[in-house]
């Protein structure tokens, strides 16, 4: 139908009506007929469809009028009179289709003898305004009556501009007082009317609500409509819809990314409710898994300043009810999936429960696209640890306050790794430093053949060292002696983000990244208490054990190291050493505690370096020790314990 037919009137309908009129009287038709004499199971009713407004533009929705009758042998339908009332809502309505073509084409009364379209009377006539009346009828010889069945006998068509609710229902209009059918027996009954609304449905985000796998409700869940159901989508972190009412994300999606949470099976199929009320047992992972993703999304894009997983915007996809292993969850580097298991073992709930479970594992995620960290040995217990670092974060910035990963996955409410306090670990206690008593050593000697029995030589473990790590760089603490003053949680999460992402790679050990993170933290803000924290954290966790501009070893920074490297440069003896036999006398060992600046060499630049750091000179907009020492040394290599 083209948007001319919709705009053109029909002709009078009043020669035909006058037909139809003349054989319902000649079917003595009266006000207040005597029920149909056949059950009154004669009636018709509103076929609604699914109506879908794009969201631009207009478009026309159809609405079918369909007629049940059991009326058999003489007594065929064969006249059918329907006066219809059409409101649209929301000044939505364009224009209502009022052609024979396009109300009775393809029906039944479309194929009669007589047919018409009239319009009702005023104020109701105006096919462009709601409500609007709309008068359909037809009749036929008995060779075209119908027999016993479900017919559409007319369209109503409705052009509009906007979402909205179409109401359809009759109203008397001279002179018919009620719909109406004659039967070809020459008797013409009132039939039955079931009032319709329907409704022009724009697809797109809508706003659930439900329960999580611990009863908990959830008064915000961002899922789809596509007008016949609600699927768990998430449209709405896409840039396009940034400022949408009431959802408010804010995001940087490009327009083919989505959050989708899918139930396994053969395919995993997306999980969908009838009424966006998600209440269903069934459903509870699920709703978990898809609020759980929208909100790491978030703290990736507007507290990381991170775009998704890839930094691109790049979608997030959850199965859930997976039977993979007995328990947990894990994300696939592959498809890039995240799959939560459907527990089968006592004392365990599904990990969708755990938001920092599933923080954590987006975390790998993160670490996919930027250091690509090993699974295995010191660089998978890294690995680990920066997804338990995101897991408590972004807990912290939500409602699961606390140092504890996994507490909610496990019945006993045990957590499986603890930050704070990584003894605690449930059922395997983490060590909190290394060499503790809980440390394994993961190096090839100690470790020949990483493998599922061994925990990748002991990821799961080991993590323990960089928890706790983390845990005094953002809350403070003194552990070992050591004194750490806390950065706070976001700003710890930052400098552990950049270090992943700028100078971590596959094989980082703990002792590298530690260097890597106070570089980081020089980089986020060189003249602050950020780089000597972090180096102190590390150094509380028996990491950090060498200190760059200490090339005599003796654990400070004097004017002796400013000797001992410039006997380095002017390669001086030092007896027995003479010259460069066998060697320079006075290179450091390590090589880096002598490179102060962190450019991995030993220059003059180094010497003046540290002479500045020793007296404590100006560098603007550093003051003396206002807040640091304005010539701390950088660390490189494995010098990573600042003075």
């Amino acid at each position: 139908m083209n948007g001319n037919a919709l705009h053109t009137h029909c002709r009078s309908a009043h020669l035909i009506f006058l037909y139809f009129l003349v054989s319902l009287a000649l079917c003595s038709l009266a006000y207040g007929l005597p029920p149909d004499p056949w059950g009154q199971r004669d009636y018709s009713y509103v076929d609604c469809r699914t109506n879908i407004y794009p969201g631009s533009g207009t478009v026309v929705a159809t609405f079918d009028v369909k007629f049940f009758t059991d009326n058999e042998g003489s007594s065929k339908v064969a006249g059918y009179v329907c006066p219809v009332l059409i409101t649209v809502s929301n000044n939505a309505l364009v224009m209502v289709d009022t052609t024979v073509a396009g109300v009775l084409g393809g029906t039944v009364v479309g194929n009669w003898d007589y047919r018409d379209v009239g319009e009702g009377p005023a104020p109701y006539n105006d096919p462009t305004r709601s409500p609007f009346h709309q008068i359909v009828a037809g009749f036929t010889g008995s060779s075209s009556a119908l027999s016993p069945g479900t017919y559409t006998m007319l369209h109503i068509n409705v052009e509009v501009h906007d979402s909205c609710t179409v109401g359809i229902d009759t109203l008397p209009a001279p002179p018919y007082s009620v719909p109406q059918v004659a039967h070809i027996d020459a008797q013409t009954y009132e039939f039955l009317w079931y009032e319709a609304s329907c409704q022009v449905c724009e697809a797109g985000p809508r706003i659930g609500k439900g329960y999580g796998v611990l009863e908990d409700y959830k008064d915000h869940i961002d899922t789809y409509s596509d007008c016949s159901q609600y699927r768990l989508v998430d449209f709405t972190r896409q840039e396009r819809y940034k400022y949408l009412y009431g959802h408010n994300h804010n995001g940087k999606m490009p327009d083919n990314s989505y959050i989708i949470t899918f139930k396994q099976g053969q395919p995993p199929v997306i999980m969908t409710d009838p009424d966006n009320y998600w209440n269903n047992i069934a459903q509870v992972p699920g709703v978990d898994a898809q609020v759980y993703a929208g909100w790491v999304y978030d703290y990736m894009l507007h507290i990381l300043g991170r775009n998704g997983i890839d930094n691109l915007g790049k979608g997030m996809n959850t199965i859930v009810d997976d039977t993979k292993f007995r328990s947990g969850a894990f994300f696939d580097a592959i498809s890039d999936i995240l799959f939560v298991m459907k527990p089968d073992t006592t004392g365990k709930r599904s990990a969708a429960a755990a938001l920092d479970l599933i923080a954590h594992e987006w975390g790998h995620g993160i670490t996919k696209y930027t250091s690509n960290l090993s699974g295995q040995r010191y660089p998978g217990a890294l690995a680990e640890s920066f997804s338990d670092m995101l897991g408590v974060s972004v807990g912290f910035a939500t409602n699961d306050p606390n140092w504890k990963i996994g507490e909610n996955s496990n019945t006993n409410g045990e957590p499986i790794r603890d930050l704070q306090f990584p003894h605690n670990g449930y059922p395997y206690p983490q060590p909190d430093t290394v060499g503790d008593q809980n440390w394994n050593d993961a190096d090839s000697i100690s470790c020949p053949l990483p493998n599922q029995s061994n925990d990748s030589c002991y990821v799961h473990i080991n993590c323990g060292v960089p928890n706790k790590m983390f845990y005094l760089l953002a809350n403070g603490g003194t552990h070992y002696g050591v004194t750490v003053t806390g950065i706070g949680r976001e700003t710890a999460m930052a400098i552990m983000y950049r270090a992943n992402r700028l100078y971590w790679d596959t094989l980082t050990d703990f002792v590298h990244a530690a260097t890597g993170s106070i570089k980081a933290a020089f980089d986020s803000n060189y003249f602050s208490p950020w780089p000597l924290q972090t180096s102190r954290a590390w150094t509380a966790v028996r990491v950090c054990k060498i200190m760059p501009g200490d090339p005599t070893e003796s654990g400070t920074i004097t004017i002796g190291d400013v000797i001992h490297i410039i006997n380095y440069l002017y390669d001086k003896d030092r007896l027995p050493c003479l010259g460069t036999d066998p060697g320079n006398c006075w290179t450091p060992n390590p090589f880096c505690r002598g490179d102060v600046n962190g450019e991995e060499g030993i220059t003059t630049s180094d010497v003046i370096w540290l002479v500045n750091y020793i007296f404590n000179k100006d560098r603007l907009p550093c003051l003396g020790t206002d807040p640091i020492n304005c010539w701390l040394p950088i660390p490189s290599d494995v010098c990573c314990k600042l003075p």
